[in-house]
């Protein structure tokens, strides 16, 4: 604390306004941060959750009648999404229907589903949860789960294994507005803090000033100039009345 207390006032203004500017902005960008992220999540779940429910309508007939085929024309159709990294149709068993995996994905994304074990796209697929409703698991993607029905019987499930692209995107792009602002802000406190030191300042360095030429030329007839009725004009106030009783004194 010593070091900061010999700081002129200028530097200790400047320092305390910059100090608490940036750390409501950080505070505060902090918070919009994890709203945002937290809200980016569920866009891409609920997103998600409807791409499921579409392909599961039209793949229903396909799983009816044994169609394997069918099912994976619908699911090419994922190749449209570029977040999409897999998309598979289950069989009630956890067996693979029908699958999709975008060209050029790592192995270590999607590279098949699951055998017999009921594993799907480096996911193990919890068949008994998918058919009671399904779930979404995030890992590496985001995994999503949802049971196929056909006349509110669970006839098959459908995995879709999404990249995070979007919303790396999405978040990349926030922090750069968020930069920007904070930026701007930290500049107006800035020249807050400026301004702010020179209506502070100005009047001490003059007291300051006329305090040395009494002192040097033992003139008490000098007087400061009292420029506001706050603290710092009470000072300048109390010391011209000082400078005005000594005056008296010596004649």
């Amino acid at each position: 604390m010593r070091p900061f207390r010999d700081l002129s006032i200028r530097n200790k203004l400047t320092t305390i306004i910059m100090g608490t500017a940036g750390l409501v902005l950080l505070l505060a960008s902090l918070g919009f941060i994890v709203i945002q992220v937290l809200a980016a999540r569920r866009a891409m779940v609920q997103e998600l959750s409807a791409l499921a429910d579409v392909i599961g309508t039209n793949t229903a007939a396909a799983l009816s009648f044994n169609d394997p085929a069918a099912a994976g024309q619908t699911l090419a159709a994922l190749g449209s999404k570029p977040s999409i990294v897999a998309g598979f149709v289950l069989t009630n068993t956890g067996q693979v229907f029908a699958k999709y995996v975008r060209p050029g994905v790592a192995a270590d994304a999607a590279l098949t589903a699951g055998d017999g074990g009921g594993g799907a796209g480096g996911h193990r697929v919890d068949v008994g949860q998918a058919l009671k409703g399904g779930y979404h698991h995030w890992d590496r993607h985001l995994n999503l789960v949802r049971a196929i029905t056909l006349d509110g019987e669970p006839i098959g499930i459908i995995y879709l294994q999404s990249s995070f692209h979007e919303l790396t995107t999405n978040i990349r792009n926030f922090l750069i507005t968020i930069g920007v602002i904070g930026a701007a802000l930290l500049s107006v406190a800035f020249g807050l803090s400026y301004r702010l030191q020179r209506i502070i300042s100005m009047p001490i360095m003059q007291l300051l000033g006329t305090m040395k030429r009494v002192s040097a030329e033992q003139d008490y007839s000098l007087r400061a100039e009292k420029r506001s009725a706050d603290e710092l004009g009470v000072l300048i106030e109390g010391f011209n009345e000082m400078l005005a009783q000594v005056q008296v004194r010596d004649q």
